[in-house]
């Protein structure tokens, strides 16, 4: 069997995994459902992943690879920094409302420590990265000041509770992730920008080429 022949029996079994996951669960997957589901023989299923939970962390890879793609494709590289992270902390509301029981999947609490599977730590941390950067450019540009990584970490913070309930079907008080985008998107990004104003505000701002005001992060 070839590294390709290999590869593509993974593919199968991951996609097979994210299905079962999203109509009945994390405990209703297991490498002898899915080698049942896919006609092939639960002992050849362990040939290609060794254990549920490296299994899982293919999975949780290839999602943070389509967030990763998501987010970059709408990344408005040429725009300046305002507009380039506007348009991604966007795209990432958008793909958890998209897709949800991914989301939930990537940033389940019961997982093994990262460490033990390094390409999933990896696709992370380049996502991560890749973020930081633009708010880099945009500290570099006089926009924002403060650090980097601390600027990236309180906006995933102040976002990711709520993306999260939405995940977890648990945003039964009235409000939906619909009608909370604009709201995320003004904590999320509108302090790095402008003292006051909504987030629509500052792209609106960006459009015209005015410049944002200045404020620091702690």
């Amino acid at each position: 069997m070839t590294a390709g022949d290999i590869e593509q029996q993974r593919r199968k079994l991951c996609a097979a995994a994210l299905s079962l996951y999203k109509s009945k669960g994390y405990e209703a997957v297991s490498l002898r459902n899915l080698a049942q589901r896919l006609k092939i023989s639960h002992t050849l299923a362990y040939r290609y992943f060794d254990s549920k939970d490296a299994l899982f962390a293919r999975v949780r890879t290839d999602c943070f690879l389509h967030l990763q793609r998501w987010i970059q494709s709408r990344d408005p590289v040429d725009e300046r920094p305002v507009v380039r992270i506007h348009a991604m902390a966007r795209a990432l509301l958008d793909f958890v409302r998209a897709h949800p029981a991914e989301y939930r999947l990537m940033f389940a609490l019961h997982q093994p420590p990262l460490q033990r599977y390094p390409d999933l730590l990896k696709v992370r941390r380049d996502l991560f990265e890749y973020i930081v950067g633009a708010i880099q450019d945009g500290i570099d540009a006089g926009e924002i000041r403060g650090d980097a990584r601390t600027v990236m970490h309180c906006a995933w913070a102040a976002a990711h509770g709520a993306l999260m309930l939405h995940a977890a079907n648990q945003l039964v008080h009235g409000q939906t992730l619909n009608d909370l985008v604009e709201p995320l998107l003004n904590m999320m990004v509108g302090p790095l920008f402008a003292a006051n104003g909504r987030i629509t505000d500052i792209g609106k701002a960006a459009a015209t080429g005015a410049r944002p005001r200045r404020l620091a992060v702690a």
